[in-house]
């Protein structure tokens, strides 16, 4: 989810108070080259179909996190699959089709 991508580069441009010069520029760097990773894929909209999803769900699903079962909740709703080495917990959630292409297929 574009969400991560952007939470975790901001995160660590949060986090570099007394950090070096080269460091500060390095940060902002890696956080402008995700999102121009980002423009390359379409990104879709949350949508109040997919919340519907996602609170049907008992709260035993939504233990496994709030971020990853909106994404399966995105994917349900718009008819995808999630590409995740995360298998052990997309596998939880009901309804989502998951592929880990992590894993090298053998001939």
């Amino acid at each position: 989810m574009a969400e991560e991508q952007i939470r975790g580069r901001l995160a660590v441009v949060a986090k570099l108070h007394g950090a070096s010069p080269d460091r500060v520029a390095q940060s902002y760097a890696d956080f402008l080259a995700t999102l121009a990773e980002l423009r390359k894929f379409q990104v879709l909209p949350y949508s109040a179909a997919a919340e519907a999803v996602y609170q049907s769900w008992p709260a035993k699903v939504k233990k496994i996190g709030t971020r990853d079962c909106r994404i399966a909740a995105s994917a349900i709703t718009n008819g995808l699959i999630v590409v995740t080495r995360n298998r052990q917990d997309f596998e939880q959630i009901p309804g989502v089709k998951i592929e880990d292409w992590s894993v090298s297929a053998t001939p």
